[in-house]
């Protein structure tokens, strides 16, 4: 069976080099990516929000927004997976290998890295709204996170959501 797919030049350019940078790691270290973090339900829920919400599809964005508040996503961890699923998220900017990296590439896959940078940017519009549709956690007191959890999973902000998708696919 033949599949067509289609994608955008910096959505390509995402995928090049994210494989790539799992390549590297992977040759320098044996490790390709942290443990299930990739595959784990929840983490392909918070990709296919963000990729609903760039394609403007307001049902999908709603339906796995409820699915990532079942998962007890708050601010916080829907912030700390869209850093992680940067470009070259899984290379460490502490021990230098994403400056090596950076460096080893040819000049086409710059052109790539660059287009990648533009994609992942254009996902990550709704960073700067996550505390208006995720509840906030708040250190040191887990009774009030899990109060303050459940309230978001009684009353989802969809009318935000929902706002926010529109926005984005103008």
């Amino acid at each position: 069976m033949l599949q067509v797919r289609r994608r955008d030049p910096e959505q390509w350019a995402y995928y090049y080099i994210r494989d790539k940078a799992t390549q590297w790691k992977q040759a320098r270290t044996g490790v390709s990516r942290e443990q299930g973090s990739y595959d784990a339900p929840d983490a392909e829920a918070l990709r296919n929000f963000r990729r609903a919400i760039y394609a403007g599809d307001v049902d999908a964005a709603k339906r796995l927004y409820l699915r990532l508040l079942a998962y007890g996503y708050t601010a916080q961890r829907f912030e700390a997976g869209i850093k992680a699923s940067e470009p070259l998220g899984d290379l460490s900017t502490k021990d230098g290998s994403r400056k090596a990296f950076v460096e080893g590439l040819s000049p086409y896959d710059h052109k790539m890295l660059d287009k990648a940078q533009v994609y992942e940017m254009r996902l990550s519009r709704l960073k700067l709204d996550a505390r208006r549709i995720f509840p906030i956690e708040i250190k040191g007191y887990p009774a009030a996170s899990k109060r303050m959890t459940e309230v978001f999973r009684d009353s989802p902000r969809l009318p935000e959501l929902e706002e926010k998708v529109i926005q984005n696919a103008r």
